[in-house]
């Protein structure tokens, strides 16, 4: 299952214009950064975000 949800992805990227595949690479870098940011260089684990109820979510994050 997991090798045919790859290959549609892989799909679906080869449809995708110039312009989306600069926007999606620019928006995926600035995650990569921020997450450097909050883990301080990847030397700290991820964040792990919880749902204690149904409307609001939370970050784990100990500084």
């Amino acid at each position: 299952m997991p090798l045919i949800g790859g290959a549609v992805s892989v799909y679906l990227l080869t449809k995708l214009g110039d312009v989306a595949l600069q926007i999606g690479g620019v928006w995926l870098a600035a995650g990569v950064v921020y997450l450097a940011v909050l883990t301080k260089g990847f030397r700290r684990p991820a964040p792990e975000m919880t749902f204690e109820d149904d409307t609001a979510a939370t970050d784990k994050v100990t500084a």
